[in-house]
């Protein structure tokens, strides 16, 4: 909802496309790259697509996206791919919503490798 607020443009995670506009609408101001979540539809990443979410059965979805959000974030300071940071940030993001609450939900670094090796 904070890019739709942002761009005033509606983004439907029933057609994860729209959140294509909305890399536009911030390309055109000079951001060079914006990931849209769409929360149990998954994300939008420029140059990759859709990304579905990853099904799981959700407990709390409390602080999933600041949990995407951070392990975006390590992934690329790490020198991963925008593509690949989203994808772990997308496992991270699945793991904690299994989870009650917010800090206590956050998988640590083992847990979403070892969840991305099951996947």
């Amino acid at each position: 909802h904070e890019a739709e607020e942002t761009s005033g443009i509606r983004v439907d995670p029933g057609r994860p496309d729209s959140a294509a506009a909305v890399h536009a609408w911030f390309q055109a101001r000079g951001v060079p790259s914006t990931i849209v979540t769409l929360g149990s539809a998954g994300c939008w990443v420029p140059g990759v697509g859709h990304l579905p979410a990853i099904p799981v059965q959700a407990v709390d979805a409390v602080g999933a996206g600041d949990c995407f959000a951070g392990v975006l974030a390590a992934g690329l300071a790490r020198g991963e791919s925008l593509a690949e940071s989203a994808r772990r940030a997308q496992a991270a993001a699945a793991l904690s919503v299994t989870r009650p609450g917010a800090q206590a939900a956050m998988p640590t670094a083992a847990e979403i490798e070892a969840f991305l090796t099951e996947l």
